[in-house]
């Protein structure tokens, strides 16, 4: 933030003027150059809910999904029974993620082990894993159950767990939104 202040105060011929005609406290400053990195910030975004066409975030899907909030599976025992299987990600969002392509993710669970193929344009992981369901708090500091592997790898994350439907959303604190459904 110095170096930009600093900037708008000393580089920007556009506004030199001003700075040099007025004399402003240091906090005047601090808000003119927050201003301006927000504006510059702000021009710089994209919605983030502009998907390839194969992974995208459908009404029905959100549905499906606030369903699934309010009734979800609520046994570990259930949860654990439930995922054995083949799992795809359907949908994806992101708050604050780098550009790139829309991941592309399958998973596969068996007892205590699985494995993962997932692609976001910037790695390719092909991995076995193991995992198990254990209580948490959420990003709320709420209770749940949650999936927890090991190794940790990118898009193998769930906290809302329903019969056809797996979902972590993260998008609070600028994270990912994925939503598997099982295959």
């Amino acid at each position: 933030m110095f170096l930009f202040t600093f900037m708008l105060k000393n580089k920007c011929k556009a506004i030199q003027p001003f700075f040099k005609s007025q004399k402003l406290p240091a906090m005047k400053y601090k808000i003119l150059t927050w201003i301006f990195a927000l504006a510059f910030i702000g021009l710089g975004c994209e919605d983030s809910l502009k998907l390839e066409e194969d992974v995208r975030i459908s009404e029905e899907e959100i549905e499906v999904l606030e369903d699934c909030q309010n009734n979800p599976i609520r046994t570990q025992k259930q949860i654990e029974a439930n995922l054995i299987g083949n799992w795809k990600l359907v949908g994806y969002a992101c708050g604050n993620c780098i550009d790139g392509k829309s991941p592309r993710a399958s998973i596969t669970f068996r007892a205590e082990e699985g494995q993962i193929q997932y692609d976001d344009g910037f790695e390719q992981i092909d991995a076995e894993f193991s995992w198990r369901i254990e209580a948490s708090n959420n990003i709320f500091g709420e209770p749940t159950l949650a999936l927890k592997t090991e190794p940790i790898l990118p898009g193998l994350f769930a906290e809302v767990f329903c019969q056809d439907y797996m979902a972590y959303n993260n998008t609070p604190v600028d994270g990912p939104l994925l939503i598997y459904a099982k295959q």
